[in-house]
């Protein structure tokens, strides 16, 4: 909440204000996902061959210990290749980034303007940390997985098949629907309430 803003406000109205906060936030995250599978693209670019499937070297990766002997950094599940194409699986990672974006983008939103913007950065850094934590200890405590967002865009989830993906996705899309819901019924109460102390802000 920069100083500037208590222009913008009183020109738009504070409703207005907060739709068009909203709208910012659903813009930028789909430019981040465009542009998150765009420099993936642009990075292997050199490297690849346009066809519908999967291609030699994945399946070799998916199937092989092909990775481990040349150094290759890079995971390739064979659950993925036997269930998705891999238009299904950008298509599907990409949507997800998209709506997981959003949902950050809305809770920080929020902290921000119960608390201060330093505080939203903080969250949206555990959030994003919260997928190493799930990496190590999910097995041990299989609940932190529904606290780590950025882990629900693997599609292979724990060797799950096709269908018990999309079930596990599906409960995960209730629990941010719950998350929206909240954040955007406090979002309206602050908004009509809060006086903005600009100069605080600013500093």
């Amino acid at each position: 909440m920069e100083r500037k803003e208590i222009y913008t406000i009183i020109r738009k109205g504070r409703k207005r204000w907060l739709a068009d906060a909203y709208a910012k936030i659903v813009g930028v995250s789909i430019l981040i996902a465009v542009a998150n599978e765009l420099m993936s693209i642009l990075v292997m670019l050199p490297y690849i061959s346009l066809e519908s499937g999967w291609g030699k070297i994945y399946k070799t990766i998916a199937l092989t210990d092909a990775a481990t002997v040349f150094d290759i950094q890079i995971s390739v599940p064979y659950l993925l290749i036997n269930q998705f194409s891999p238009f299904e699986a950008t298509l599907n990672v990409m949507l997800r980034m998209i709506i997981l974006s959003i949902i950050l983008g809305i809770i920080m939103f929020t902290v921000g303007l119960m608390s201060s913007g330093l505080v939203a950065v903080i969250t949206g850094t555990c959030f994003s940390g919260l997928v190493i934590i799930k990496e190590n200890l999910a097995y041990c405590f299989p609940w932190i997985r529904y606290i780590s967002p950025f882990s629900w865009m693997n599609l292979v989830d724990n060797n799950s098949n096709h269908i018990d993906s999309f079930d596990r996705w599906n409960m995960y899309l209730l629990i941010l629907s719950c998350v929206v819901i909240i954040c955007v019924a406090i979002d309206v109460h602050l908004i009509r309430r809060i006086d903005f102390n600009f100069i605080d802000e600013e500093e």
